[in-house]
Formats: structure tokens, sequence, C-alpha cells
């Protein structure tokens, strides 16, 4: 008679096993499709990028507003990094540490120097929780009686949008029409970079010159 102590084992390996038949049938079999699909639903997202918002000039092509673009280092974590791995980078990265609270991340250095991106390049690899994220800001010129003609701009859902003066007026030229991507996300909801594939190309925005020029002001 053979012994419980064998007969066990052998039990639970023959559920085991075809357990793992009945997986691999559904995984291989006619709904093999559907599970593939199913996977690339989750990693696999899509998006909008915006251009940059176009300059506003005046009547001899004198730039009133602009915008610039500027990069952060962000820890995306919704609790602050410990002291010691906030000395950790910044003796990595050559960096003084900032510690914002910006929603559920926080800034650790605001305006990356084209230098500093390049030195974070390697040590993003080594820290998931690090992320470079980039903003755009509008300039105007620094006349309080032309800013207030210019008006004011408000980030919504991605891109700057005119909210008084000509920014709002001429809103739809400057603003352009925005591109869409597709781009595959790792376990940490991370893009992965060699993934990413354009959809349709962004249209920048025009240029607007205004019935105005910024010697009248002076």
């Amino acid at each position: 008679m053979t012994p419980l102590r064998i007969l066990l084992p052998a039990f639970f390996f023959a559920i085991w096993f075809c357990a793992v038949g009945v997986m691999h049938f559904r995984l291989a079999g006619p709904r093999s499709t559907y599970y593939l699909n199913a996977g690339r639903k989750i990693a696999l997202v899509q998006g909008d990028y915006h251009p940059p918002r176009a300059r506003l000039l005046d009547a001899a092509n004198v730039p009133l507003a602009w915008s610039e673009r500027y990069f952060d280092l962000i820890w995306q974590e919704p609790t602050a990094p410990p002291t010691g791995m906030l000395r950790k980078l910044a003796a990595e990265l050559a960096l003084t540490m900032e510690l914002e609270a910006d929603g559920q991340n926080w800034i650790l250095h605001r305006d990356l120097t084209p230098e500093e991106l390049l030195k974070t390049a390697p040590v993003l690899q080594k820290h998931p929780a690090l992320l470079v994220r980039s903003r755009l800001e509008r300039i105007a010129v620094n006349i309080p009686e032309v800013r207030k003609k210019i008006g004011m701009t408000e980030l919504r859902q991605g891109a700057l949008q005119g909210i008084s003066g000509w920014e709002l007026q001429y809103d739809a030229q400057l603003r352009g029409t925005p591109g869409r991507y597709e781009v595959m996300l790792d376990r940490r909801r991370r893009w992965i970079d060699s993934t990413w594939k354009l959809i349709t190309p962004a249209i920048p925005g025009r240029d607007v010159r205004v019935p105005f020029r910024l010697e009248e002001a002076k």
C-alpha cells in the first residue's frame, strides 16, 4: 500500500499540472487573441501632445509674449524620499534638492540646465521613482500696461490656453492642434521610450501680430 505522504504530493502536483494545462490552453488556444489584446490594452496607452504656444508680436514684429520650456526633477511617490536617499541623489547629480510637494509627486529640483539633464539619464535608470518632467511657461514683456493688454494664460489639459486679453482673443491661432501618440508602459506605469510611436503629428500655432507698437507704451 502506497504511503499517504507519497500520494499527497503526487495528488497536488497533478492538480497543479492540470491548472497549468488549462491556463496554457486559454492563452494559446481559441481565445488567445482575446487575452493578448486584453494585455495590450493594459500596457499600451494613447495620449495627446500639444505644440508650444505661438508668439504674440507687435506691429513691428517685436515679441510681446512667447513660450519657454523648463525641466524639473520629480520623485514619483506620494511620500517624500528618505533623507539618506536625498543626500545620495544630491551627491550623484551635484544638485541642491528642494523637496517641494506637487500633488502626488515631489519636485526635487526645478529648471535643470542642459548639462544637468545629461547627468540625470544614467541616474534615472537606477531609481525608478525618479522622472524628468517638462513644463511650458508663458513669458511676456515686463511692462505692466502691455501685460494687461496681452492678458493671461492657464494650463488646461496639458496645453496653455488664453483666458484674458489678446491671449484669449487669438487663442485658436496661437494654440494650434494637438497630435496623438501611443506608448507602452512598464509595471510602474512609466513610459518605455523605445515603444513611443507617433500617430498624428501636432500642428503648431501661428504667430499673431497685433495692431500695437511696443514703443507706444514707453
